[in-house]
């Protein structure tokens, strides 16, 4: 009948997943989304909105920022965002780190609206966290961030490391710290968590130095220390 129509029509449009790639590209590219659907929306005391959005294959904790919000309430009633298909512009999401509860997260700053059903869940979601490639990455990125100065360094190690490239003097920096003084895996998710390609300023090449480090302690499981 006309709702099987309705669902089945809906549920085409999530025909192309892209938030496991989205995560997995963060911070050095940004993947061009595609329609998600919005689950679980829960209200924010500053405006934003808390959801769940899924592209029908994986899911990712997320904010819909108070600007996007209040605008989708110019035309529209915030109920019927419940369940509704929405489209992100690719230079309007953000992947965030959220140690606290120790997943990534997404950030939309706007969104396009394309309708809405009582269908319920479309597709058979399952969290983004719960891919290998996505938990051995954020596992990664925390053993970097907190592992701590190695042992027995003397003057003629610190003497070598003033000699390294700037970058890999940053990198080291950050891979040391403590994980509340870490600049790229903040402890407070508020407000609402910090965007992953805002947290580190790094000179020319240095993103891409170290997306080569994380990409080395993941494929061998170890330390990063030996890197950096």
């Amino acid at each position: 009948g006309k709702w099987r129509w309705v669902y089945h029509s809906m549920a085409r449009m999530l025909n192309n997943p892209w938030i496991e790639k989205a995560v997995m590209a963060a911070p050095n590219a940004a993947v061009q989304p595609h329609y998600v659907q919005v689950l679980d929306l829960c209200a924010r005391q500053d405006g934003a909105q808390n959801c769940v959005l899924s592209d029908g294959a994986r899911s990712i904790g997320a904010v819909l920022d108070a600007s996007c919000v209040a605008a989708f309430e110019q035309t529209n009633v915030l109920e019927r965002l419940q369940g509704a298909i929405i489209l992100p512009g690719k230079e309007d999401y953000q992947i965030m780190v959220n140690n606290v509860l120790g997943q990534f997260n997404m950030r939309v700053l706007a969104f396009r609206y394309e309708g809405a059903d009582d269908s319920g869940v479309l597709g058979a979601p399952r969290s983004v966290m719960e891919a290998p490639a996505v938990r051995d990455k954020f596992a990664a990125l925390q053993h970097g961030c907190a592992r701590p100065p190695a042992e027995g360094r003397g003057a003629a190690s610190r003497g070598a490391a003033s000699q390294q490239a700037p970058q890999e003097a940053l990198v080291r920096r950050v891979a040391r710290a403590t994980p509340k003084g870490c600049a790229s895996f903040p402890v407070d998710p508020d407000p609402p968590h910090l965007p992953l390609e805002r947290l580190l300023h790094l000179p020319p090449g240095g993103r891409a130095h170290l997306a080569a480090l994380v990409a080395e302690a993941t494929r061998g499981g170890g330390s990063l220390a030996g890197s950096l």
